[in-house]
């Protein structure tokens, strides 16, 4: 009786030990990007520029003769939003956590329009903007 309830109390302390891995990993995550984005904030604050907008995604088009190319891009300064083929505005951001399958905040997920938008449309519709030359986008390496 004893050996099970230390069998089990082991089996806990793993599934715990895990789980506590795992938040660690997501918080280091979570610091880097804080840092990152707080530096944006200043040097956007101070020069009086328009917000550097994170992310990035890489897109794969066809040329003229037929070649596959493939492009990073991102959203200019700036540009904090993006239409959808719908016509609704959602955050560049945010959308570009979507097209790279990335979690959303929950900021992100209270807009609708976000939050419901798949990983496939999201990159066809990145794909089309790449394409057409969308004024809002520029290479990323």
């Amino acid at each position: 009786m004893a050996d099970k309830n230390k069998d089990d109390l082991q089996t806990e302390l793993d599934q715990i030990k895990a789980e506590n891995a795992k938040l660690k990993k997501d918080n280091a995550v979570l610091a880097s990007e804080k840092v990152e984005l707080e530096a944006t904030l200043t040097d956007a604050s101070i020069a009086g520029a328009p917000m550097k907008i994170a992310g990035k995604a890489t897109v794969v088009l066809t040329d003229i003769n037929g070649n596959e190319v493939k492009k990073t891009v991102g959203f200019k300064p700036g540009r904090r939003q993006v239409r959808l083929q719908n016509g609704a505005a959602v955050s560049s951001a945010g959308f570009l956590k979507v097209v790279n399958g990335q979690k959303l905040s929950d900021e992100e997920k209270a807009d609708e329009n976000l939050a419901s938008l798949s990983q496939e449309d999201a990159k066809a519709r990145l794909e089309y903007l790449a394409r057409v030359g969308g004024r809002n986008l520029e290479e990323r390496k």
